[in-house]
């Protein structure tokens, strides 16, 4: 609509964010005492190696790290399905569907605000309820599987308006499979990327949990790649077919990380 109403709407929310940091930053104060526990032990390791001495990994922390390498397998299956939004979906939006809602007219580019939107409104929910739960909190491999569900449901609520559009490529769908499509999306994203981040700086060992959260990335990078792959085939495969498969993998995956909560559990050891 206009470029200085997007920055100005972008500045406000950093103001907003900014704020609530200023206000509420005395709750952070458990975490900045466990980092700064964990810098005296980097610090001591680092000092133990400039004197020669060594300082192997423990069967503990390799152990963790194996339990990282099984997110991070899982997280790509993930990225690769959530990032068909800036492409299969968002091309889908532009060309294929009925851009009125409520008798309101809107361009394609709003559904792009969808995942944004999705993202402030469940947030402070997802917070509550792990808050909320307190012992019975879902386990880390528990809370990707469910992710991994939820992408996979995403897809599924696109199938049957992929059937449409293979019977008529001139046909405009309604907006809805796409909105529900965003809202599956940002269920699963935070259930997996926040707590994956988390993960990560409790899971590695303390003198490599920047190179270890390096590894994390590398999962986006790796699912991007594989989105941009899936992406491809838009224009020469059926999209039933393409949301079908898509949807199959992710759904397997979560049943796949459901059977696999207990052993990925002892491999964390005592890390929650």
């Amino acid at each position: 609509i206009d470029w200085h109403l997007g920055f100005g709407c972008a500045a406000v929310g950093m103001a907003f964010g900014l704020s609530q940091y200023v206000l509420d930053r005395r709750h952070l104060q458990p975490a900045i005492e466990r980092m700064a526990a964990e810098r005296a032990a980097r610090a001591a390791q680092t000092s133990a190696s400039a004197t020669g001495t060594p300082v192997a990994l423990s069967a503990d922390e390799w152990s963790r790290i194996l339990a990282i390498f099984v997110l991070f397998v899982f997280a790509t299956l993930f990225w690769a399905g959530y990032e068909q939004a800036g492409s299969t979906l968002a091309l889908i939006g532009d060309r294929n569907t009925r851009l009125e809602l409520f008798g309101i007219g809107f361009p394609s580019s709003w559904l792009q605000s969808l995942q944004p939107i999705f993202v402030v409104l469940l947030a402070p929910v997802f917070a509550w309820t792990w808050l909320r739960l307190g012992s019975r909190e879902p386990s880390v491999p528990t809370k990707f599987a469910f992710g991994l569900m939820f992408m996979g449901l995403a897809f599924v609520v696109m199938m049957p308006a992929g059937s449409a559009l293979d019977a008529d490529t001139a046909f405009k769908i309604s907006p809805w499979p796409l909105i529900f499509w965003n809202l599956f999306s940002e269920l699963a994203e935070l259930s997996i990327s926040p707590v994956g981040l988390s993960a990560i700086t409790k899971l590695s060992p303390a003198r490599l949990v920047g190179l270890m959260m390096g590894v994390w990335f590398v999962s986006l990078a790796f699912g991007n790649k594989l989105a941009g792959s899936l992406a491809a085939y838009v224009e020469t495969m059926p999209l039933h077919t393409m949301f079908t498969s898509i949807a199959g993998v992710l759904l397997g995956a979560a049943v796949i990380m459901f059977l696999l909560v207990r052993p990925v559990r002892r491999l964390m050891g005592n890390v929650k």
